[in-house]
């Protein structure tokens, strides 16, 4: 950050066996859509990079995206139910991510 702090994120890759230079293309053209996205239910890009590989290879991209202390969505409800410590989750609060999830894919 701006005032020397660090801030933890995640990276996402695509594969590196199945990149071709359209892939590349493609994926920079939806991180420049992510950019402008401005909603709280939908998650913030933070930055792009492009790892290097061996000459004549492409780079691998990846996007960076803030850190969910319990993963994403689907990970977080596998978790409640089938994980090493499962717990109930009150109907109310199932309710309120469908309204979240709702609202943020109107957004979009």
């Amino acid at each position: 950050q701006e005032d020397g702090s660090f801030v933890k994120v995640a990276v996402k890759m695509l594969k590196a066996d199945i990149i071709a230079s359209s892939d590349i293309e493609e994926f920079l053209r939806e991180a420049a859509c992510m950019k402008e996205f401005d909603h709280p239910h939908v998650a913030k890009l933070v930055g792009v990079s492009l790892r290097s590989r061996a000459k004549g290879r492409l780079p691998i991209p990846m996007v960076i995206l803030p850190f969910m202390k319990h993963g994403d969505l689907h990970a977080f409800l596998l978790a409640s139910r089938i994980g090493e410590n499962p717990f109930n989750l009150p109907l109310q609060t199932l309710v309120r991510f469908m309204v979240d999830i709702a609202c943020g894919m109107e957004y979009l």
